[in-house]
C-alpha cells in the first residue's frame, strides 16, 4: 500500500524535473554510521552511496503509524471503518541551480505532492479517501543531516539544497480493506460501498 502512494508521489516530484534520482521507502539503516537505504532485490542500497547534488529524493516513514475506528456518525454504509495516518519524511538533495532557494524548493515539492483525495489512489488501494497533509518544511541542514546521516562526513556547502517536507499519509477505507492492506471497490457509481 505505501509502496504504491510513494511511487505516485514520486511520478509527481519527477514530473518537476529538479532531481535526477528517485528512491522509493527508505529506512535508517547501520550501526555507527546511519544513512537512509532502500531495500531493493534482497539488499539496501544506501542513499550515501550516490552523487547526491545530480539531485535525489528519499522517502521515510518517521513515526508510528496509527490507526483509529472512523466514528459512525462519520461514514455511511454498512462497513466499520478506519483511518490509517502514516507520519512521512520526503528530503531533497540537489545543487542550487538559477534562482532556486532552500524554500522554493520546499515548497515546490510540497505543492506537487499534496492532494486531498486521489481518485487514482482511492482506486488502486480500493480505499474511501488517500490524502496527504502537510505539516512543515526543514529548512536546517544541519539537523537534517545529523537526523538522516549520523556518522556520515557529509558537506553541504551553500550552493547546495538539502530540505526535508514532512507530511501525514491518511488513507480512510472498510476496516477489512486496511486490515488486509487494500482491497478491490467498484467505483462505478463512486457511491458504491461493494468491497471484494
Amino acid at each position: 500500500m505505501i509502496e504504491d502512494i510513494i511511487k505516485y508521489i514520486n511520478t509527481k516530484i519527477q514530473n518537476l524535473k529538479i532531481v535526477s534520482k528517485t528512491f522509493g521507502l527508505c529506512e535508517l539503516i547501520g550501526d555507527e554510521n546511519k544513512s537512509p537505504a532502500e531495500y531493493c532485490k534482497g539488499e539496501f542500497r544506501s542513499v550515501a552511496d550516490f552523487d547526491f547534488f545530480k539531485g535525489l529524493v528519499y522517502h521515510r516513514i518517521i513515526g508510528d503509524v496509527n490507526v483509529v475506528d472512523v466514528e459512525e456518525n462519520e461514514w455511511t454504509g454498512c462497513f466499520a471503518m478506519k483511518e490509517m495516518r502514516i507520519p512521512m519524511r520526503t528530503c531533497v538533495i540537489l545543487k542550487r541551480v538559477d534562482n532556486y532557494t532552500d524554500l522554493l524548493v520546499g515548497q515546490t515539492v510540497l505543492n506537487a505532492i499534496s492532494f486531498t483525495n486521489s481518485k487514482e489512489l482511492r482506486l488502486l488501494l480500493g480505499a474511501d479517501t488517500v490524502a496527504v497533509e502537510s505539516r512543515s518544511i526543514i529548512l536546517n541542514k544541519d539537523r537534517l543531516i545529523n537526523e538522516e546521516f549520523d556518522g556520515f562526513d557529509i558537506k553541504i556547502d551553500y550552493e547546495d539544497i538539502f530540505v526535508g517536507v514532512e507530511y501525514d499519509i491518511i488513507i480512510t477505507g472498510a476496516a477489512t480493506c486496511l486490515e488486509a492492506h487494500g482491497c478491490k471497490r467498484d467505483y462505478s457509481d463512486d457511491y458504491s460501498n461493494d468491497y471484494s
